[in-house]
């Protein structure tokens, strides 16, 4: 028996046997943030007060509205006996707290510090700038220790505007009292992502509030706490791998939305629900394991599906075509993570004569120094040099980046602007993913099927060609559109979106899968478009047109012959026709249906709580079997032309019986026998593939065929 199926092996991480399991080692040379023990004088021995130290750091502004300073922390214990908070004015931004280990890199508070015992008026230890002008506040790899007998101590108040993050965080109080481990009740939290956290203690792991702009949060850990672990009230937080171990509820939801998924909530008291959701709210639950409690669920005291929750949604399906009540639940895959503790693999491109200028005021070609450094063999390459708003590393031709470089880093500093067309190419496969993180201006085009993760990035684009199709791309922490030429596979977390012009799209799909946790957009093109056989999922956010349409028929979402599911969508404006006139056109078969805005707002104001597009949606077949097919060609059977538009030829060197051409779903579109014609018109311009079966039983080969336009 002979079955081949081409396509990559790719890792799906960077670390190698015994490494360490998270990023400790961080060059100091090239890089302009500053160094809180060398720069501002803090001492980190536990026993010195660091408080001054750390006030002096996040006051200190060097760069006007929208550029960033961050601040590095080394390993050592500060101690602190109050508040430190961020600047506050119109124009402060973007500022970074780094440790250099979250095991051993602890901001703890002193035991019984004045200001800190009333939990009726909870006091935090660190508060990020807040409002809507509150971007870019990220917290990286440390924990914070909120000490002993300070039961109203809060240690991280944590407002972030439409990209921001906490990563690879560790609170703690000390002796379990304290009021919450992170609060975000001021105005207004969110877009943002926290990610691989842990809260230990406290009466709240986590406290969300006011209405806009919604969160998201995965790999949460939430223990021993006394009154709930996450609170969320009007806001929107969508959820997912939240491990929680306490007997009070993990999630109390009060007049609010949450979308939670592949979560374990165990060791819960039975006179509580793991997930409580009261008052006018939205709940969107799917696979939900509990233990202890009275049931995983309740809704206004009803228990829902007992101590395990397969799917659930308890406001209106607003599907147009019969499915099956379901969201797609498209098959999810982690987002590879990379960590690279030798100083032997890091280069600035400093080293190689780059330098970011101002392009108003002089002239400065960086292309060959980053091409350079990107030639050099080593496997990090950063951008650690900052200047004032419009000053970036200039690039003015296309630069290759070789399949040596693993990881392309700014550390939220470093920003590029790329001239006369130029961009940043992949052309070649590589065991491990392409990591781009923490950078401003990356024009990236794909080539190849090398997976590509980008995390923390803003003014970013991703751009493929049919090398690339299906290929994989991770975004976490993504600000800008997405509109790759041909389909990839994508997994996103806290995607934003902000894409002004009516007549364009926000997300094109065209016949790839998107999977989606956490969506926000800003402004009045489509949202997202999905064609020629593509799936989309988006699991919870906030749809925010921000100004006037020019009529009363845009749609916010589009689907034609292909697959959507959205839960837990709200919409908010505050202009007259300020909404999306329709809410989904769908189309199949040559049938268009429409389902009208009003047709939710007047049901369910404010709340998309679930669509699902008609037909069958199969995700195991072909696509899965195949999902980075690198070629078209087999020793035996051959694809051309390809791409091809009107008819293709299947040469081989052995007799075959039939093709079956499939699209991206897994859905067969023709079947061809041993001598007619093979022929494309009629379908969609996309990804389809052909599974050719020889003579021999069970021999079986797939090969990719791309449809393009007339």
């Amino acid at each position: 028996m002979r079955i081949t199926i081409l396509w990559a092996l790719f890792l799906v991480t960077a670390l190698p046997i015994g490494a360490q399991s998270h990023q400790t080692y961080f060059p100091s040379a090239n890089l302009s943030w500053k160094n809180l023990k060398t720069d501002y004088g803090a001492v980190g021995d536990g026993i010195t007060d660091d408080t001054e130290a750390f006030r002096a750091a996040v006051k200190t502004y060097l760069n006007p509205y929208n550029s960033a300073i961050a601040i590095f922390i080394p390993n050592g214990t500060y101690l602190v006996s109050d508040s430190i908070r961020f600047l506050e004015g119109y124009y402060d931004c973007c500022l970074t707290l780094q440790g250099e280990d979250r095991d051993r890199t602890v901001i703890q508070l002193k035991d019984n510090a004045p200001g800190f015992q009333d939990p009726e008026n909870p006091r935090a230890i660190f508060y990020t700038r807040a409002g809507n002008q509150a971007f870019g506040n990220y917290v990286f790899n440390l924990s914070i220790n909120t000490g002993s007998e300070n039961p109203g101590a809060v240690g991280m108040d944590y407002i972030t505007s439409n990209y921001g993050a906490m990563r690879d965080i560790n609170i703690r109080s000390e002796d379990g009292s304290g009021f919450c481990g992170v609060q975000m009740e001021r105005s207004w939290p969110g877009p943002g992502l926290l990610k691989n956290v842990a809260v230990d203690g406290f009466q709240y792991g986590i406290r969300v509030g006011t209405c806009e702009y919604s969160m998201t949060f995965e790999d949460i850990t939430l223990r021993n706490q006394t009154v709930a672990g996450i609170t969320n009230a009007c806001n929107t937080i969508i959820v997912r791998h939240l491990n929680s171990s306490n007997a009070v509820p993990a999630v109390k939801n009060e007049s609010g939305r949450v979308i939670i998924l592949d979560s374990q909530l165990e060791d819960g008291d039975d006179s509580h629900f793991g997930i409580e959701v009261s008052g006018y709210s939205f709940v969107f639950a799917r696979n939900i394991q509990s233990s202890g409690y009275q049931g995983a669920l309740s809704v206004d005291g009803t228990g829902i599906q007992g101590q395990n929750i397969s799917e659930y949604h308890n406001q209106p399906d607003y599907s147009i075509a019969p499915n099956n009540g379901k969201s797609l639940g498209l098959p999810i895959e982690e987002t590879p993570e990379y960590v690279n503790n030798n100083p032997n693999d890091w280069a600035s491109v400093t080293e190689f004569g780059a330098q970011p200028t101002n392009p108003q005021y002089g002239f400065f070609d960086a292309t060959d120094a980053v091409q350079a450094a990107f030639n050099s063999g080593k496997k990090c390459v950063y951008f650690g040099q900052s200047g004032d708003n419009n000053t970036a590393y200039c690039i003015y031709k296309d630069i290759i980046v070789p399949p040596t470089v693993e990881l392309i880093s700014g550390f939220n500093l470093g920003k590029l602007n790329f001239f006369n067309g130029s961009k940043m190419i992949v052309n070649n496969n590589a065991a491990l993913p392409l990591s781009i993180e923490r950078i401003k201006g990356i024009v990236l085009e794909n080539n190849s099927m090398r997976t590509i993760v980008i995390r923390s990035t803003e003014s970013c684009t991703y751009n493929n060609t049919a090398a690339n199709t299906m290929g994989k791309v991770f975004l976490e922490d993504w600000v800008n559109r997405f509109e790759p030429q041909f389909p990839v596979q994508l997994w996103a977390r806290h995607f934003n979106t902000e894409v002004q012009p009516e007549n364009e799209v926000n997300i094109d799909n065209p016949g790839g899968k998107y999977w989606i946790l956490g969506l926000k957009t800003e402004g009045r093109a489509n949202i997202v478009r999905t064609t020629n056989g593509g799936a989309t999922e988006v699991l919870g956010g906030l749809i925010y047109p921000a100004s006037s349409f020019s009529g009363t028929d845009q749609a916010a979402f589009t689907v034609n012959n292909a697959c959507l599911s959205t839960v837990g969508l709200t919409m908010t404006t505050y202009v007259g026709n300020g909404w999306y006139g329709t809410a989904v056109s769908e189309t199949s078969n040559g049938v268009t249906q429409v389902l009208p805005s009003d047709s939710i707002w007047s049901n369910s104001p404010y709340n998309f709580s679930f669509f699902r597009s008609g037909g069958v949606c199969d995700f195991t077949t072909a696509a899965d079997d195949i999902s980075n097919p690198l070629s078209t060609e087999d020793p035996i059977y051959k694809v051309f032309p390809n791409p091809a538009s009107d008819m293709f030829q299947l040469t081989a060197t052995a007799p075959w019986e039939k093709a079956v051409l499939k699209n991206s779903l897994g859905q067969t579109v023709r079947v061809y026998t041993f001598g007619e014609t093979l022929r494309l018109s009629g379908l969609s311009p996309g990804v389809f593939f052909l599974e050719v079966y020889g003579k021999m039983p069970g021999e079986r080969v797939v090969l990719r065929v791309i449809v393009s336009a007339l």
